[in-house]
């Protein structure tokens, strides 16, 4: 178990690219192997060799989440995924023709082939994994903290875009209120509508065709105070077209306990 800041991530195993059998790690050229029609350019990190290594399936499989990579225990990359064993196999863990070239996940090889050159160098890596919901902020707030030298593209202006995306909201609408510190108030309930509806677009748009969330984290992530009946309120009248089922609810139905299925 390690903590970043309030975070409790659980170990998830040590990364070790397949060998062969004299114990030397197989590495591999995928580029030839990619027939697209759309470019022949590989891309930043597209040149040189991979490697390949996978975790559970049957653990992690369908794992919404926040994972950490670790080198000799020091922090070295944070990612998100709605897929947690998705994201590592499919994703990091085995590189695709397409994904060397311009146009393809550029990062998938950037961090192969970092895990590849950290191991060759006798380096250990330890993979570990928070799960969430909210893995936007969390992921955002642990890359601002912590800096971690593999995220390098990640927009450090997050934060501060919030802020001022919230400012200008508040500014256009009268129902915000001041919180106890008097610098950031509560967004009323549309907001928080369009903050869930961009939820869903996201987890759409990655091919999932469901995501469930829950009111405490929503209310976190916004940064509201004692604002829990407009969340509610909210997850139970999204503008975008989709069916939704109420996995647990407290008596009040206005707690932050509220956790909602959304199904597109």
């Amino acid at each position: 178990m390690k903590l970043l800041l309030s975070y409790s991530f659980q170990f998830v195993q040590n990364i070790e690219p397949k060998k062969d059998l004299d114990g030397k790690i197989m590495e591999y050229s995928p580029q030839s192997l990619y027939d697209g029609k759309e470019t022949n350019k590989l891309n930043s990190y597209g040149e040189g060799t991979f490697c390949k290594f996978c975790i559970s399936t049957f653990e992690w499989s369908g794992v919404s989440g926040v994972y950490a990579f670790f080198s000799d225990s020091v922090l070295i990359y944070i990612g998100q995924a709605i897929d947690f064993a998705q994201r590592i196999n499919q994703g990091y863990g085995s590189i695709s023709p397409r994904n060397c070239y311009v146009g393809g996940q550029e990062t998938n090889c950037r961090i192969n082939q970092a895990i590849l050159q950290e191991r060759k160098s006798g380096h250990s890596i330890e993979l570990y994994f928070f799960p969430t919901q909210n893995y936007d902020y969390v992921e955002t707030e642990l890359i601002q903290h912590f800096k971690p030298r593999w995220n390098i593209s990640k927009n450090n202006d997050y934060f501060e875009n919030e802020r001022q995306a919230r400012f200008n909201h508040q500014s256009q609408n009268k129902e915000y209120s001041t919180n106890r510190n008097g610098i950031t108030g509560n967004p009323n309930i549309d907001f928080v509508r369009e903050y869930i509806k961009n939820l869903i677009l996201k987890a759409k748009a990655k091919g999932f065709h469901e995501l469930t969330l829950q009111s405490g984290d929503i209310h976190k992530a916004l940064s509201m105070d004692n604002a829990m009946p407009s969340v509610c309120s909210a997850m139970h009248t999204v503008p975008i077209p989709c069916e939704y089922i109420v996995i647990r609810q407290s008596p009040s139905g206005k707690s932050s306990k509220l956790i909602i299925k959304y199904l597109f």
